[in-house]
C-alpha cells in the first residue's frame, strides 16, 4: 500500500526536513514507520492525520474532504496531535471528523472534541537502548524554546540571559535562536548527568507529557521536573520548584541512586513502547 494511503502529515511544507532543531520531523517519521509496520503486519482500513500548522485554507479543505474519501471507503480515520499548535480551531474541526484522537495530556480529557480520545503513546516511540557515557558533568542541562514558558527559563536557567551557575542550556527566544540539529542535541545532552524538563503555560494544567523527557532517559541524563510539567504523573522523577532546590537536589543525588532511578526508568518506559501500536490495533478492530 502507498504511503499516501495510510498516513498525511498536517502543514508538512511548513517542516524543516534538513536542520530539524525540535525533532517534529524526526517524530512524524517514527511515527510514518509504526504504522508502516502495521501496515505490513496485516492492518487494513485505517488512515492516520498527524497534526500540525496547517499551511493555508486550502490545506483545510484538502483534508476536510480527504477524511470524506476514506470514511465513504470504510476507513477509520484517527488524528494524532503532538503540538498545542492542533488545537485551534480550524484543526479542532477537522479532528472532530474523525474517529480518534490520540494526544499527549495524561488522564486528560478536551471538553472541544466530541470523540474517542486516548493517551497515544507517542513520546515512548522515542526510546532507544544508548551506551552509558564514560563521562558526565555534573551539571543540568535544557535546551529548547522560551516562548509560554518564559518564567520558568528565568527561575531555573537564566539571569539577564546569563546562565545560571551549574546550568548548560540553548534557548530559543524572541531574539536570538541557540538550538542546533536534532541529532547534535541529542549528543550534547548525553554530556550532562541532569536534564531540566519543563513545560509551556498551555500544557500545565492538561497533564501534557513530552519526548524530552523520554529523550534524557536514553542519553542517560536524569530528568528533573518541574512541579507543574505533567502533574498527572506518568512516570516519576526529580522534582523542583526553584533554582535553589534544583540545585540543591542535583548536589545531594548520589551517582548510585541517579544510575539506579535511569534503569528503572528505561525499564518502565521499555514496557511501553508498544502501547502506540496497541492503540491502533485496538481501535480499528472494534
Amino acid at each position: 500500500m502507498k504511503m499516501d494511503d495510510l498516513i498525511y502529515k498536517v502543514g508538512e511544507a511548513n517542516c524543516n526536513k534538513v536542520f530539524d532543531k525540535n525533532g517534529g520531523f524526526y517524530e512524524y517519521n517514527l511515527i510514518k514507520s509504526e504504522i508502516t509496520k502495521l501496515s505490513d503486519n496485516g492492518l487494513e482500513k485505517c488512515f492516520v492525520l498527524v497534526g500540525g500548522n496547517l499551511s493555508d485554507e486550502s490545506e483545510y479543505e484538502k483534508i476536510v474532504s480527504l477524511i470524506k474519501r476514506k470514511k465513504d471507503k470504510g476507513y477509520k480515520v484517527i488524528f494524532i496531535v503532538t503540538d498545542s499548535i492542533s488545537l485551534k480551531d480550524m484543526s479542532i474541526d477537522i479532528i472532530n471528523r474523525c474517529d480518534l484522537l490520540l494526544h499527549q495530556a495524561v488522564g486528560f480529557t478536551f471538553d472541544n472534541i466530541d470523540i474517542e480520545q486516548r493517551y497515544s503513546y507517542v513520546p515512548e516511540l522515542f526510546y532507544v537502548d544508548n551506551e552509558k557515557p564514560k563521562v558526565q558533568k555534573d551539571m543540568i542541562f535544557f535546551g529548547g524554546g522560551s516562548y509560554n514558558r518564559e518564567d520558568k527559563i528565568k527561575e531555573y536557567l537564566r539571569k539577564d540571559n546569563e546562565m545560571k551557575k551549574g546550568t548548560f542550556s540553548i534557548v530559543k527566544d524572541s531574539l536570538n535562536d541557540e538550538r542546533i540539529e536534532y541529532s547534535s542535541l541529542q549528543l550534547l545532552m548525553k554530556m550532562f548527568k541532569f536534564s531540566l524538563v519543563i513545560c509551556r503555560k498551555e500544557y500545565r494544567e492538561n497533564y501534557w507529557f513530552t519526548p524530552r523527557f523520554i529523550e534524557a532517559v536514553n542519553n542517560w541524563s536524569l530528568p528533573v521536573l518541574d512541579f507543574e510539567y505533567n502533574k498527572n504523573r506518568l512516570y516519576e522523577s526529580i522534582e523542583v520548584s526553584s533554582y535553589d532546590e534544583m540545585i540543591y537536589m542535583i548536589n545531594h543525588c548520589s551517582e548510585e541512586s541517579r544510575i539506579n532511578r535511569i534503569l528503572e526508568l528505561k525499564k518502565e518506559i521499555k514496557s511501553n513502547k508498544g502501547k502506540f501500536a496497541k492503540n491502533i490495533i485496538d481501535f480499528c478492530s472494534k
